[in-house]
């Protein structure tokens, strides 16, 4: 900011050498949001042409992404029955990796909410933007957070599994000033229906990881520990 240092790919490494898990965050004193300057030191550097050149890709093929998104969210919806016309669904953020690379979780992500809700959902086929935000593009994740904000506009609800596109709508949003309908994590909503789980059988010794966008990020953690402990039927 001062111009101190050369604006260059050399210089501008150490603001992509961060996944954003927050622990730098946790251990300070002063809870300094390190993750956030990072990303704006890296928005800087990407505007000035000093990103990585795997940054530089993220971006050039995000509508390769965003394709590959809609692709695997039509073949997600080719394999259900016709959702009836009424009530009208609400918009189920699936999350790239899933929809993409893990079919099976997302199938289950969509039956689970589905009855969890008492109706029908839909997955969007558009992405957050998140791979943006990261890559430090950030015209290029204000207009995809703009889009979303538009996908969902009629949805009577956002449900959202994944935790990082959950906490990028939630919080990375408002830092670049776009307005969207507040998401409920899948996590909350099954949390709600704690009464309504049951108990799956012959199930074996279980451990759980905090994701680092779920519980540092959002805060969540009785809540995962809650319906792992109904459904495992024991606490411990």
């Amino acid at each position: 900011a001062r111009g101190d240092v050369p604006v260059d790919q050399e210089h501008a490494a150490s603001a992509w050498a961060c996944t954003s898990c927050y622990a730098c965050r946790e251990r300070c004193d002063h809870k300094n949001e390190v993750a956030a300057t990072l990303n704006d030191a890296r928005a800087e550097m990407f505007a000035r042409g000093a990103a990585p050149e795997a940054a530089q890709r993220v971006a050039e093929r995000f509508p390769e992404h965003q394709a590959a998104l809609a692709r695997a969210v039509e073949a997600l919806e080719g394999e259900r029955s016709p959702a009836p016309s009424s009530p009208v669904p609400a918009a189920l953020l699936l999350g790239c990796g899933y929809a993409r690379r893990e079919p099976e979780a997302a199938r289950d992500a969509l039956r689970a909410a589905e009855a969890l809700r008492g109706g029908p959902v839909r997955p969007l086929s558009i992405c957050c933007g998140l791979p943006l935000l990261e890559a430090g593009d950030r015209a290029g994740f204000v207009a995809a957070a703009t889009n979303f904000a538009a996908a969902v506009a009629d949805a009577p609800e956002l449900i959202a599994v994944d935790p990082g596109c959950a906490r990028t709508v939630l919080v990375e949003y408002p830092r670049v000033g776009v307005t969207v309908r507040r998401p409920e994590l899948f996590v909350d909503l099954a949390a709600r229906a704690l009464d309504r789980l049951q108990p799956l059988p012959e199930l074996g010794p279980l451990r759980y990881h905090d994701p680092c966008q779920l519980g540092r990020g959002l805060g969540r953690y009785d809540e995962p520990r809650a319906i792992l402990g109904k459904i495992a039927g024991r606490s411990e």
